[in-house]
């Protein structure tokens, strides 16, 4: 039981790493698209999400849960999805920061990725990069 605890640790704390990552592409892209008029807000907000979901996965996959699996595209469209439902309440969160309390668009971003994170983190961990039980584990 230890030895599981040390393990989803070490993989909550990596995926926090990665999310710190991803959380600076999707805010990067966000700013750049939002503040140089080059997308309307909403798309903005959907390509920032799609360049962090892509980073995401290759850094979660390689690096947080040290995956070998050769079905990338099938666990790509599964972690897609699980950001997916994870942009739809970002997209609640984001409307109701912004527009109904006026809070800063960036500040309200960095509020909502930390709360989207916890489910992200909770449903690719059981569900993406589950690992096979095995009796040394």
């Amino acid at each position: 039981m230890s030895s599981d605890l040390t393990r989803t640790m070490r993989y909550f704390l990596r995926y926090c790493v990665v999310g710190i990552i991803g959380t600076g592409v999707d805010v990067g892209i966000l700013y750049v698209l939002v503040n140089y008029r080059l997308a309307p807000f909403g798309i903005a907000l959907v390509l920032a999400f799609m360049a962090a979901v892509t980073s995401n996965f290759i850094l979660n996959k390689k690096w947080t849960f040290d995956d070998t699996s050769t079905k990338r595209a099938a666990q790509y469209l599964v972690f897609l999805g699980i950001s997916v439902v994870g942009l739809i309440v970002t997209f609640f969160l984001m409307w109701f920061f912004v527009t109904i309390h006026g809070v800063w668009y960036i500040f309200a971003k960095l509020i909502t990725s930390c709360i989207v994170m916890v489910f992200n983190f909770s449903a690719n961990t059981l569900i993406t990069f589950r690992k096979k039980d095995s009796p040394n584990s």
